[in-house]
């Protein structure tokens, strides 16, 4: 009888961070997806999904494994993504030329932390080259908000997203918003409905199902949590035609890969293989059950 398999995985990771603890599942049918909570930020943790798979619990109200049951079969693919600017001023403006040389049109500029000046400096000349999805962590109050956007809006910037310290001010930020945390507190709905609010960004590993956010009619940007490459080719898998270009940047930190074949990246495209070959010699112990 078929079955499905779980393996548990640790990869090494680029500093500043070190190791991405994650599950994998193996279909009889050759498909491969990934449940890997990630620590510290995901509602659900790695016992949780483990304990629901022993109890062959593959419907448990659990995010990451809700993700993972929507496994698609690898198959050829080529979508433009949008890379990750973060660091110093130096730090970006580095990274930029690369991405720009690299033929990427899309990127998404994390700000929080630099002087509103600096960023304002930044951003515009960033403009020049990009596309842009502005992200300061929700560390903005409103003033300090509207002055950035005030002077740096423009066409190249598609959204900001969660600038605000409080999540109930962006009612009266009438620029561009993309929501992102504030999708897994409670009372977002309102929030949704807002006329400015221009894109739902969804991690499926920490939120579940598309279904649930593909109902509000909302542009939706996929992106990914430091999965392995399994589970970033799932994100690429789902990321349909009228989604926005999804945010994988996270894969450049996996020193090593589960994937023979990697996700390859040239002229600002990410590039998927026509199959799921693995490194098994990197999976752990398996937990069996029948498939359904």
């Amino acid at each position: 009888m078929a079955h499905l398999r779980a393996y548990t995985y640790s990869l090494p990771l680029i500093a500043p961070y070190t190791t991405r603890h994650g599950i994998v599942i193996e279909w009889p049918d050759g498909r491969w997806s990934e449940a890997s909570p990630l620590e510290g930020w995901s509602s659900d943790q790695r016992e949780d999904v483990l304990s629901a798979w022993q109890e062959n619990r593959l419907a448990a109200d659990l995010p990451s494994l809700q993700f993972a049951m929507q496994a698609l079969p690898m198959t050829p693919k080529t979508l433009s993504y949008c890379a990750l600017l973060a660091g110093t001023s130096a730090d970006i403006f580095k990274k930029a030329s690369l991405l720009k040389q690299e033929g990427v049109h899309y990127v998404k500029v994390k700000l929080k932390g630099i002087p509103i000046e600096k960023a304002i400096e930044i951003t515009r000349e960033l403009a020049k080259d990009f596309r842009l999805r502005i992200d300061f962590n929700r560390s903005l109050d409103l003033i300090t908000a509207l002055y950035f956007a005030e002077h740096c809006q423009g066409e190249s910037i598609d959204f900001f997203e969660e600038p605000l310290r409080n999540s109930q001010e962006l009612r009266h930020f009438p620029f561009p918003i993309a929501l992102d945390e504030s999708l897994r507190e409670e009372g977002y709905e309102p929030l949704i409905a807002l006329s400015q609010v221009k894109a739902l960004v969804i991690k499926p590993t920490m939120t579940g199902g598309l279904q649930d956010w593909e109902r509000f009619g909302k542009p939706i940007v996929l992106s990914s949590s430091f999965e392995s490459g399994i589970g970033i080719a799932q994100i690429l898998l789902l990321s349909a035609p009228h989604h926005l270009p999804p945010g994988i940047d996270t894969y450049r930190f996996l020193k090593e890969d589960l994937l023979e074949e990697p996700l390859h990246f040239e002229s600002g495209k990410v590039h998927l293989p026509s199959a799921f070959r693995i490194k098994r010699h990197l999976l752990h112990w398996r937990i069996r059950i029948k498939s359904t």
